[in-house]
């Protein structure tokens, strides 16, 4: 992951303001889920990373107030059971290991529910948000058929500023 933790979620808080469909998505309040790997250290350290540096800031995204979630991942049914289960709205995925991601992709496209991660390489299996680098800056990573399945509508103004994979 090129772009640190911290780093990552405002990032990620900003560029939800630009979907235009959140609030409809979520209803009352965004959920998200951090999807993670308990027998994979480095999944395990960003889903900690990720809910602890959260936490404090996770007042509201564009005024909706904010529920994290920690999901470990054992295989597609548990996955499926647990975003129900959770209500999940945006599902930010960990480094994971042997996980196929466009499963996860397809399950997320089924229900709704966006995908965001730091990994970049993971747009390319059907992930829909992700950051990168660039001559030193953080840069944003869009798959737009993905994030139109998963019912996304971000303004052209986002995506003027991304790398828009189609």
């Amino acid at each position: 992951m090129p772009v640190p933790v911290e780093i990552q979620i405002p990032l990620f808080k900003k560029i939800l303001t630009f979907d235009r469909n959140l609030k409809t998505r979520a209803g009352n309040e965004i959920d998200i889920g951090v999807l993670f790997q308990k027998g994979f250290k480095l999944s395990s350290d960003v889903k900690n990373e990720f809910v602890t540096t959260a936490s404090p800031t996770q007042d509201s995204i564009d005024g909706l107030p904010v529920n994290i979630v920690a999901l470990e991942y054992s295989d597609e049914p548990n996955l499926k059971s647990n975003l129900s289960k959770h209500n999940i709205d945006i599902l930010y995925i960990t480094p994971m290991r042997a996980v196929d991601l466009k499963m996860v992709s397809q399950l997320c496209q089924t229900h709704k529910i966006l995908t965001i991660t730091g990994v970049p390489q993971y747009i390319e299996n059907g992930i829909s948000v992700g950051l990168d680098i660039k001559a030193e800056k953080p840069q944003i990573i869009i798959n737009l058929q993905s994030t139109k399945a998963e019912g996304a509508d971000f303004s052209s103004k986002l995506l003027n500023l991304a790398k828009v994979i189609k």
